[in-house]
């Protein structure tokens, strides 16, 4: 009985490998068929099974890149796992791809925590450029620019100060104060094929969490403003909101429609979290600045009380 049990643990693992090794090889070679697209990739390193190309990266994957470079040429294709990656490692062959096959290389790949609650599938960040990535790019705010707002700049600007959003991001996570930054060698377990899917750090679930208590702060927004509209009559401010519950985007071939729900969640879940991390990393940066330097901070004292 123990040796069944000391055995289990070896047995499990490797039934899993060899799942995915099959898995990948039955991939591999229906990709190869004469029916299948193959696509042109650069030279590069043979993958290994599961793993692909991450062992040859080691600790310092900058100068695993110039070796590799040294060896393969100035464009080499590597299997990070699952995620086939293609490094430009010279001047004239970075200017070639940024310059002449900027739309081959504008997707990328999709972190499986960013697909809780569908979130990638409206998210503008995450998007391929596809038709309805700018169709929502285009109610971003630097689309919707057109639209009067003065009075709403007037109006933020007599408000009183508000706490610091990251303070309120926090508590909307009912965390504390600690640092949300994670390991970096537990980001290469989402590159293994299979494993993203059995989120085994559990971020998939904490970000279905997460996205679960903003949405409903958005939807309680959303339907406040849709109840007084009706009351009204027409819009009684005319904010963001109100130019997103009008704006209109084209799928396919059909006609312009209006944005559903999960569009109006995801754009103000990427405007929060890009709004709140660049201010809030902005400050951060410009007082470490000043406590770095003495005299910019007697400076900015003056200016302060001046």
């Amino acid at each position: 009985m123990d040796l069944i049990s000391l055995l289990a643990v070896p047995l499990c693992i490797c039934s899993i490998l060899i799942f995915f090794y099959v898995r990948a090889s039955s991939s591999s070679s229906s990709s190869k068929s004469p029916f299948a697209h193959r696509r042109r990739l650069p030279p590069g390193p043979r993958p290994l099974p599961v793993v692909g190309s991450l062992l040859e990266l080691g600790d310092s994957p900058h100068r695993a890149f110039a070796r590799l470079a040294a060896g393969y040429g100035p464009l080499i294709s590597l299997r990070l796992g699952r995620v086939t990656t293609v490094v430009a490692s010279s001047p004239d062959a970075a200017r070639d791809v940024l310059q002449k096959h900027d739309a081959a290389f504008s997707d990328r790949s999709v972190p499986d925590a960013v697909r809780a609650r569908g979130h990638h599938r409206y998210s503008v960040p995450w998007l391929p450029p596809a038709r309805r990535w700018r169709r929502l790019r285009g109610c971003r705010p630097g689309g919707v620019r057109d639209e009067p707002q003065p009075a709403v700049a007037h109006d933020l600007l007599r408000r009183p100060r508000r706490p610091p959003v990251r303070i309120v991001l926090r508590r909307i996570q009912g965390g504390g104060g600690g640092d949300h930054g994670g390991g970096g060698d537990s980001e290469h377990l989402r590159l293994l094929p299979g494993v993203a899917a059995l989120d085994l750090q559990g971020k998939r679930r904490r970000m279905a969490v997460l996205l679960g208590k903003l949405h409903r702060i958005f939807d309680e927004q959303i339907d406040r403003r849709l109840r007084s509209t009706a009351d009204a009559g027409e819009s009684p401010a005319q904010d963001f909101l109100s130019v997103l519950l009008k704006c209109r985007i084209q799928e396919d071939d059909g006609p312009p429609t209006e944005l559903d729900r999960p569009a109006l969640r995801s754009l103000f879940t990427d405007l929060f979290a890009a709004g709140s991390d660049t201010s809030s990393n902005t400050v951060e940066w410009a007082m470490a600045e000043l406590l770095r330097s003495p005299r910019s901070m007697a400076a900015a004292r003056e200016s302060w009380r001046g």
